[in-house]
């Protein structure tokens, strides 16, 4: 009996150090502001007034967020998970510690048992409020960038006003230069 609890023990702890070092590491940074920058930048440099292209880089950026999201939301539901599998794992060695009288193992597999409950909900915290915190910076993001789309829209449809208006009055200067100078003769 005590080589298997040993076993048991081996296993639960193996597991857990690479799964809960796994998590944190996969856990994502906070970035995400650059693509803010590079979007109103690509609007920037959009020469033609293609509604179509402008939809396509807002749609672009709105994946990438989802993306990231997607990341926090994984996080947020695999956290609990593998925290209870690394509670139910050592729990079979704690009970036969119990069994064959042997608290020291029994204590020592409830700590790791309890200790991978507490990091797996930590992990699901941390990524609840990072979600949280996320979701509201691209809201924010997703209305600067929608007006920042329709200024320049509205902009570029004035600029180009101004070149006909100023096409228009350059035509009917000559026009009426050429009449004027029609009457004179």
């Amino acid at each position: 009996m005590g080589t298997l609890s040993h076993i048991f023990s081996i296993i639960s702890t193996s597991l857990m150090i690479p799964v809960m070092l796994g998590l944190l590491i996969w856990l994502p940074e906070l970035k995400g502001q650059g693509l803010v920058t590079a979007t109103l930048r690509s609007l920037a440099d959009l020469t033609s007034r293609d509604e179509v292209l402008v939809e396509q880089r807002l749609q672009k950026t709105e994946l990438v967020w989802q993306s990231e999201l997607e990341k926090l939301r994984v996080l947020m539901r695999f956290g609990p998970a593998l925290g209870l599998m690394g509670t139910l794992i050592p729990l079979g060695p704690a009970l036969v510690g119990l069994a064959a009288g042997n608290l020291e193992m029994m204590s020592s597999n409830l700590v790791i048992a309890f200790a991978t409950t507490v990091v797996g909900l930590l992990i699901s915290t941390l990524s609840l409020g990072l979600l949280s915190l996320k979701k509201a910076w691209y809201q924010k993001d997703s209305l600067l960038i929608s007006f920042a789309a329709t200024r320049l829209a509205e902009r570029q449809a004035a600029g180009l006003r101004a070149v006909q208006d100023k096409g228009l009055l350059a035509a009917a200067a000559s026009a009426g230069g050429a009449c004027t100078q029609g009457d004179d003769s």
